[in-house]
């Protein structure tokens, strides 16, 4: 009986195979924060409309609360992107209405609303909910793969 071993070393296949599914992670991971944000943009509220045609809502939303639903454009502008890069990856979530800035953040006077605005995030409450859930669905699986692993035999 030998007392010999080979290793075989299949690094670069299980690399490109964990990038390859770092990638899929960070795209459920985006879709996952995407979701809950939309979610919290779901909160309807009773409006009128005013002579001009526009949408006045009647129970807005209180500052530090997420902004309520009344027309629908912020949560249908949320989307979300995922860059790979050689050395990292990038998810984006973003939030494209023109005034999604001025609801995160809130704004001391601002042209297309009346008076100033008091912060409503939605974004970032979003993120820091779902933070370590996000963490655990990127590393999921990264190197796990039916028929690829360090094989050691004896020769």
């Amino acid at each position: 009986m030998s007392n010999d071993w080979k290793l075989t070393w299949n690094g670069k296949e299980i690399g490109e195979m964990a990038a390859k599914r770092l990638k899929v992670n960070a795209e459920k991971v985006g879709r996952m924060i995407e979701t809950d944000i939309v979610k919290s943009l779901s909160i309807g509220q009773p409006a009128i409309r005013r002579e001009d045609g526009s949408l006045f809502g009647l129970d807005p939303s209180k500052p530090g609360e997420p902004p309520h639903l009344l027309t629908g454009h912020l949560r249908r502008s949320i989307d979300h992107r995922v860059e790979k890069h050689p050395k990292h990856i990038d998810i984006f979530v973003i939030a494209g209405a023109k005034y999604a800035r001025d609801l995160e953040y809130g704004k001391p006077s601002a042209g297309y609303f009346r008076g100033a605005i008091a912060p409503r995030p939605f974004m970032r409450p979003a993120l820091a909910r779902n933070r370590e859930k996000a963490i655990k669905m990127l590393v999921k699986n990264l190197f796990v793969r039916k028929g690829i692993s360090d094989r050691r035999r004896r020769v």
